[in-house]
Parts: C-alpha cells; sequence; structure tokens
C-alpha cells in the first residue's frame, strides 16, 4: 500500500502542471492568435502549475486517495480502470471545481480529462505495474 500511496501522490502533485499544459496545447490548436508564440513559452506551465497546486491539490488528493484505495481493494492491475478513472474525475474537477473560469476557456472538461488519464497511468506505472513486475528496490 506504501507504493499506492506514493503513486497517488506523485499523480496528484502532477495534475495542476499537466492540465495547464493541455490547456496550452489545445489553446494552441484553436486559436488564431494563441499565447504560445515559441518552444519558450511552454514553460508558463510551471507557474500556473505551482500556483494551481495549493487550489485543488487537497481536495483531488483526498478524492484520488479514495480512488486509489477502491483499486488497490478492488486488486484492479490492468492499466485502464486507473486511467478511465483519473480521466472522470479530471473531468470532473475540470468542469465543476475550476468552474470560475470555465466561461473564458470551456475546454476545460477535455484538458481535464486528459490530464485526470496521464495521471491515472502515473498512479498505474508507479503503483500497480511496478509493484507487480517488481523492478523497482
Amino acid at each position: 500500500m506504501k507504493r499506492q500511496l506514493q503513486a497517488t501522490l506523485a499523480a496528484c502533485a502532477a495534475a495542476p502542471y499537466l492540465t495547464a499544459l493541455f490547456m496550452l496545447i489545445i489553446d494552441l490548436l484553436r486559436c488564431s492568435e494563441p499565447e504560445v508564440e515559441n518552444a519558450l513559452d511552454f514553460l508558463i506551465v510551471l507557474p500556473i502549475g505551482t500556483f494551481r497546486l495549493p487550489y485543488f491539490g487537497l481536495p483531488l488528493l483526498c478524492v484520488g486517495g479514495l480512488l486509489a484505495f477502491s483499486l488497490h481493494v478492488l486488486k484492479c492491475e490492468a492499466w485502464w480502470p486507473p486511467v478511465v478513472s483519473g480521466a472522470v474525475l479530471g473531468s470532473y474537477f475540470g468542469g465543476w471545481v475550476l468552474s470560475e473560469i470555465f466561461v473564458k476557456f470551456p475546454g476545460l472538461i477535455v484538458t481535464g480529462g486528459l490530464a485526470g488519464a496521464a495521471c491515472g497511468w502515473i498512479y498505474w506505472w508507479i503503483g500497480v505495474h511496478e509493484e507487480s513486475a517488481g523492478t523497482l528496490p
């Protein structure tokens, strides 16, 4: 269970950074005048993610911890249950928790879902995959 806890912490810490990254990528794809003009503009992800980490880090950690505990109790070792549940949780956080900026950027449900799926994969890779493979010390 120690690995699942570490995996939950890692996934929840990565969530705001991934959400900011996917927001920039979707903005780049859909806007005629995107905020990103060169590769260094992607560094804006760092302050945005750091600012958002305390804002929705604790609620995400609580709900993500319950989700990780449920997956552990159900002994889900496949990759898709954490990825799908992470996508659902990310879409929820993107659409409801961040609803104050949802009006300006309606793609938050999509970016939250993508970031949640990536975080679910991070959880699976650290907490489940490596445990079943036995490659970590």
